[in-house]
């Protein structure tokens, strides 16, 4: 199979979800899914950015807890498309996984294998719980395509040691981080990459590139809302939610909410007397460490079950709490979270460029929703990454059964374009 098929069927592909959503949209089977984050912040904050031309103010301090990327997207969508703007953002997702799964090829392509890269751009163009999620208004699908994009560009640019790629590299890691706060501390890791290879110029053109497009955000949230805000603020209440399992799920944090306010209270760990979300997420933050320390201290052994749980929970967990809902994330992970950290773990070993960025990566986003609250959306952005690792070891596999001389009917895929 050429190339040119390859991404042909990634096109049909898409092009039949697209038409089957339409579909069901027009006779009213199915809708874009409008959730809490949507109704309490997204579509306000496009409503704002349409009809008064400003993201938030001193009125609004609230809609500080998303950044502005997405609610411009469907600002945008919003005056194009006022009485169909949704299911335009879901369609726009769509073809933002069609880049994502391109992309992926791309990278499979490059630094594995045109097979590996292949399986792994049909899988996510059909892997059930993206497919789902590219139906709701929030900001994940489009975060994930751009930062695989940005991740692809980053590798393009550390393996020829390119400064200019590394700044695009950059721009695109900071309009990624505008669109979900997640990745505001992922160029520092990269860093150290630049040190045995004397890249000093590339690492320089990779903050300059990400700060052009993070400081300006941060200096107007400073003008204008008089708070220190770089972002968007979240990751005290994310950083609460994770310190207690019984908060892990809506329901759960109605009961365990107002108990770690008041231990902490106890403590002398007050809420602030301001409306200002900086100082108040701050807070948030300092309950949540206040319920880890009172775990050390009267439970210390339960630490170990407590991570490990954590750890598990990233794969399948959600806020619902449902058991349906829960178990389905569980079956649609384990055939590639599994073996993909077996493979990540493996290109790490190697010490490649490839290898060490993607075994970066997939460390940062495990230990930061280990640290906060652990939710399988929010770990999805690194699943194109574990479908290529999963990818290369069933490949590897298949051709370790095969034996050499049938393996080469396996990478007829390969023949170029």
């Amino acid at each position: 199979m050429t190339t040119g098929r390859i991404l042909s069927a990634f096109v049909a592909i898409t092009i039949v979800k697209i038409a089957v959503f339409v579909s069901l949209n027009a006779t009213g089977r199915a809708a874009p899914f409008v959730g809490d984050n949507a109704v309490d912040h997204y579509i306000p904050i496009a409503h704002r950015l349409l009809n008064e031309g400003r993201f938030n103010g001193p009125d609004s301090r609230l809609d500080s807890k998303v950044p502005p990327g997405y609610s411009t997207v469907l600002a945008t969508l919003l005056a194009v498309a006022p009485r169909q703007y949704l299911l335009l953002a879901v369609v726009l997702q769509m073809i933002a996984d069609l880049i994502t799964a391109v992309v992926l090829f791309w990278i499979g392509r490059r630094f594995v294998g045109v097979l590996e890269g292949a399986l792994a751009g049909l899988v996510w163009l059909v892997y059930p719980p993206e497919v789902a999620l590219s139906t709701w208004i929030t900001a994940e699908t489009m975060f994930t395509t751009l930062f695989i994009v940005s991740i692809a560009v980053l590798l393009w640019s550390l393996t020829d040691k390119d400064a200019w790629r590394s700044f695009v590299a950059g721009i695109l890691l900071g309009a990624t981080t505008l669109l979900r706060g997640t990745t505001i501390a992922l160029p520092i890791l990269f860093l150290p990459l630049a040190l045995p290879r004397h890249a000093y110029r590339w690492a320089t053109f990779l903050i300059v590139g990400f700060a052009l497009l993070i400081a300006p955000w941060a200096i107007r949230n400073r003008v204008v809302l008089q708070d220190p805000i770089v972002v968007a603020v979240g990751f005290g209440g994310a950083f609460m939610q994770g310190a207690d399992e019984v908060a892990f799920t809506i329901d759960g944090k109605h009961v365990a909410f107002p108990q770690m306010y008041d231990s902490a209270a106890r403590a002398g760990i007050v809420k602030p007397a301001t409306d200002h979300e900086g100082a108040i997420d701050s807070w948030l933050f300092a309950v949540g460490m206040h319920r880890y320390v009172e775990r050390f201290r009267t439970e210390p052994l339960s630490f170990i079950p407590f991570m490990a749980k954590k750890f598990l929970w990233l794969w399948f967990s959600t806020e619902s709490g449902t058991f349906r809902g829960q178990l389905i994330l569980a079956l649609c992970s384990l055939p590639f979270v599994l073996p993909g950290l077996v493979q990540v773990v493996r290109w790490a070993r190697t010490r490649t460029t490839f290898g060490i960025v993607v075994a970066i990566i997939c460390a940062y986003f495990i230990a930061l929703h280990i640290a906060t609250g652990p939710l399988n959306r929010y770990m999805l952005p690194i699943y194109p990454l574990l479908i290529l690792g999963a990818s290369t070891w069933f490949v590897s596999f298949v051709e370790a059964r095969l034996g050499s001389r049938h393996s080469e009917l396996l990478r007829r895929v390969e023949i170029p374009v």
